[in-house]
Formats: structure tokens, C-alpha cells, sequence
């Protein structure tokens, strides 16, 4: 004789929170790899746009500028600095419940530092402009490594949903503030 189920026992309400959390998650990730050349930069801010309007972050609105800047400054950075160890650049982008993660890896082993630039230098202002980006979003810039690896990666956190979300401003006004 068969055993007779009864109704399905019902989850309580710690349960069903945790139920309803997990069906909120979304979740996304891309890699990819530019080679270190003059082609890098645009090669990779493009594929993190074509990322970005994927997962429904148009080009053009604040998140997706702010995502592209930071992508354009961290590969021009590895271009630059560690050109000489690495032949590639990794860039994964993540969103992750509302959290959106750039990870630029290169294999060279010097750790990136802020610099002051002068107004007539042409370097030194990329970390700067990074770490205002992810402050204006609500979010933090690390830099991380691996034991046995010889490079590093940097990654920068934003929370899509950041301070500057509330505060959307015309596209002009974009750009005076990064020049």
C-alpha cells in the first residue's frame, strides 16, 4: 500500500523570505580578454556597453557612462603599466542583486598607485576619477591578488541603484565633470 501524501507543508516565514530572495537574485557574468595593443581601450569599453544594453543598461545613461569610464581607465592602465608582462587583459563585468562589478586583471605583478598630476600632465588623474565613480555609486574599489599568480586584478563594486541613480543628469554635464 501506497503511502498517502498530505498537502505540502508549508515554509514559514524565515522560509519564505529566504524563498523569495533567491527568486530576487540576478544574476549575470561576462569575460573577456582584449590583447595589450592600441586597439584595447576601445576594443574592451565597447564590449562592456554591448554587456551593459544586454542586461538592460542603455548606452548613454549614467550607470553604463560610469561603467565604461571605469573599464576605459583600468585597461588603459594595464596597456600602460604592464604592457611589458602581459600580452592580454581580463575584463569580467558582474551583476549580482542590484551589484555591478569591474574586474580588469593583467599579469603584471606592480600594484597600480594614486598619483598627483599636475593641470599640464597627461597621466597620473585615472585611479582618481575611479575612485570617485564608485563613491558617487555607493560602492569601493579593491585590488586583489592571488598566492603563486604574478599579476593582480583591480576591481571596482557599484550598487546600480547608487546615490547618483536618484540624480540623473544630462549627458553635457557628464562630460564637463570628467575633463
Amino acid at each position: 500500500m501506497a503511502a498517502e501524501q498530505g498537502p505540502p507543508t508549508r515554509l514559514g516565514s524565515a522560509g519564505e523570505l529566504l524563498e523569495e530572495s533567491v527568486m530576487s537574485i540576478s544574476r549575470h557574468v561576462n569575460h573577456f580578454v582584449v590583447p595589450v595593443g592600441n586597439a584595447s581601450v576601445p576594443q574592451a569599453r565597447n564590449l562592456a556597453r554591448a554587456t551593459l544594453a544586454e542586461w538592460g543598461f542603455a548606452s548613454g545613461t549614467r550607470l553604463a557612462d560610469s561603467i565604461a569610464v571605469i573599464v576605459s581607465e583600468l585597461v588603459t592602465n594595464s596597456v600602460v603599466h604592464a604592457a611589458e608582462a602581459a600580452s592580454n587583459v581580463r575584463v569580467t563585468l558582474r551583476l549580482w542583486d542590484g551589484r555591478l562589478t569591474v574586474e580588469v586583471y593583467d599579469d603584471h605583478p606592480q600594484r597600480p598607485r594614486l598619483c598627483s598630476a599636475r593641470a599640464a600632465d597627461e597621466h597620473g588623474r585615472g585611479l582618481h576619477i575611479i575612485h570617485s565613480l564608485a563613491t558617487e555609486w555607493d560602492g569601493r574599489v579593491e585590488l586583489r591578488t592571488s598566492p603563486g599568480r604574478p599579476g593582480k586584478a583591480v576591481v571596482v563594486m557599484l550598487d546600480s541603484e547608487g546615490t547618483s541613480a536618484k540624480r540623473e543628469r544630462p549627458a553635457e554635464d557628464r562630460v564637463a565633470v570628467l575633463v
